[in-house]
């Protein structure tokens, strides 16, 4: 099923003092960026990476290759023209034919669905067509599994008109899979051609993308890449169960749609270009139609801005294997897209790595791992306790080690904390989460306190408010990940909402908050760590840490240790069971 999304969010309180002003980075020149692409992405692939990115400034073409195996057991090795599936970008797909449709008169954005779909209950008698777009319909995220064959197009007809709405239509925005099939109903309706025919006679064709598409394309001869979850092989796209003419009804319009790294680059000329978009409509789609270019939504784009407070239009996609990321920095010319078949290894993560060696930000290598044989690594695995409670679990797979943590103390090792966070950090995330419940139930007493100042209280109150609001009721607060940085401590907290779920970031210093974060992916600590053996013991790499991690064992002993030489040891587990 295709990924949600959800507000993003990240406030600096002006507790500290004003900071001083980053400087901003500087871009390095094509090829430069294009050596530094290749040499991050190379030692990517000796970490088990396999997919491929393209990288634009203006007109000129960066990068447009692909790194490791696209079927480890018979070594074969990946390329820009392997086809993979797009996931969510579909609904860009989806998006761009509805402007298409209403820049030809045929339809308009304020037009009620049921102008164009038949059977629509009183309910949802006041969805529009611009609702389905930018996900305010009030319809629910998914009506079941991507794969049911039993969801033909009249069966999710359906099964749409009978599901309850989650909101009044027009008013909140909650990202719904639903609303982008009922637009691939509405472009059958309107076009008198399948979905997937007049994406390709629109789209598709004058775009010269030979190979996007889905059942109407042969790709007989294209390599289809396996996919990894685990070191484990699962089976490719086409393998899944599919109706006669495509994906099913659970998928179509809003995923599903397979293409390449060459041919997306062909999708981002069109976009740019005159061939299938006039100006008027291009302007369109870089501009949301919900909300604005801070948190917005238009055409299948989502929009955000950069870390350089530049606009971004974007989206990601996938299922929990196969991945894909396509951002657009439409003030600076500059697009990346990034294709994963490991489950590992997210094109949402890459992605970030390739935007900061693109725009001159500091970025961490991968690692180089060195092989070793897997009964040393077996002979390391085990239950490792820390002090004062909590314990790690370290087990092989493949030429790899990965370790788990059982609570946040230890979640926070392995999210690249500078040093063991203590029991009262601890129990200070716990005073968090019951201060948040608290909120919930209309006490907001708890939470000012924590907060340590009026300040603090203020800004996480109206945090919480907005996600409440977009959300859903909230149901719970769990304390996930402590750790700490740069001299604060950072709480990471899963809170679950009617709607939705997310992380919430707390970061305090001396009692006081000073930031707060929201972001629904599960951060760094949560999921087990990968440790790759080196040449000085074993680094731990995750795409989304804040800090590299470098590990030995000795004495029967996992140890957290610095970087710098000599390294100093930052933490000490004791191993209390073998595997």
């Amino acid at each position: 099923m295709n990924r949600d999304r959800c507000l993003r969010i990240l406030l600096t309180l002006g507790l500290l003092g004003p900071e001083a002003a980053s400087q901003a980075p500087t871009p390095p020149d094509h090829e430069t960026a294009a050596q530094r692409i290749d040499a991050y992405m190379a030692r990517l692939a000796g970490l088990g990476f396999a997919g491929g990115v393209f990288a634009t400034r203006g007109d000129d073409v960066i990068v447009a290759s692909a790194w490791g195996l696209a079927d480890r057991g018979r070594g074969v090795p990946m390329t820009a023209n392997a086809v993979m599936t797009t996931g969510s970008l579909t609904k860009q797909f989806t998006g761009a034919a509805i402007l298409l449709l209403e820049s030809a008169g045929a339809l308009q954005l304020d037009d009620p669905i049921d102008r164009y779909l038949p059977g629509v209950p009183d309910d949802k008698g006041a969805i529009t067509v611009g609702h389905l777009l930018t996900h305010t319909s009030g319809l629910v995220s998914a009506l079941g599994s991507d794969t049911d064959l039993g969801a033909t197009k009249e069966a999710t007809r359906r099964a749409a008109w009978a599901s309850e709405l989650r909101s009044p239509p027009g008013t909140h925005h909650a990202y719904s899979n639903v609303g982008y099939s009922l637009l691939a109903m509405v472009i059958e309706a309107v076009s008198g051609k399948s979905y997937e025919q007049y994406l390709r006679e629109a789209l598709f064709e004058p775009a010269g993308m030979a190979l996007t598409g889905n059942a109407l394309v042969d790709h007989s001869e294209a390599l289809m890449p396996c996919g990894y979850k685990g070191g484990k092989l699962t089976p490719t796209f086409v393998d899944q169960p599919m109706l006669a003419d495509g994906p099913t009804w659970n998928l179509r319009g809003n995923g599903g749609v397979l293409s390449t790294v060459e041919d997306m680059l062909r999708w981002h000329r069109a976009l740019t270009g005159d061939a299938i978009f006039t100006a008027a409509a291009r302007a369109k789609l870089n501009a949301p139609l919900f909300g604005d270019a801070e948190q917005g939504y238009g055409y299948g784009w989502g929009h955000l801005l950069s870390r350089r407070d530049t606009r971004m239009v974007e989206h990601d996609g996938g299922n929990t294997v196969f991945s894909a990321d396509y951002h657009r920095y439409v003030d600076e010319g500059v697009a990346l897209f990034v294709q994963s078949s490991v489950s590992e290894f997210m094109a949402e993560h890459v992605i970030e790595a390739i935007d900061a060696i693109v725009f001159g930000h500091d970025y961490q290598l991968p690692p180089v791992a060195r092989a070793r044989p897997g009964a040393e690594l077996d002979a390391l695995a085990g239950v490792y306790a820390l002090a004062d409670g909590g314990a790690l679990h370290v087990s092989r797979i493949g030429g790899h080690l990965v370790v788990r943590a059982d609570d946040p103390r230890g979640r926070g090792l392995l999210a690249g904390s500078q040093k063991l966070p203590t029991p009262a950090s601890a129990r200070r995330a716990e005073r968090w989460c019951e201060a948040i419940s608290a909120f919930s139930r209309g006490d907001g007493e708890p939470l000012a306190a924590e907060a340590g100042s009026e300040q603090g209280a203020a800004a996480l109150t109206r945090t919480l408010r907005e996600l409440i609001e977009m959300c859903g009721a909230l149901e719970s607060a769990t304390s996930s990940v402590c750790r700490a940085v740069d001299e604060q401590e950072v709480t990471q907290i899963r809170v679950q909402f009617e709607q939705e779920s997310g992380y919430l970031a707390l970061w305090t210093k001396g009692g006081a908050l000073t930031r707060i974060g929201v972001d629904q992916a599960a951060p760094s600590g949560l999921r087990p760590l990968a440790l790759f053996p080196t040449d000085n013991g074993f680094e731990g790499f995750d795409l989304r840490a804040d800090a590299a991690i470098r590990v030995s064992f000795a004495d029967e002993a996992l140890q957290f240790l610095t970087l710098d030489a000599p390294s100093r040891v930052l933490a000490r587990a004791q191993r209390v069971a073998r595997r």
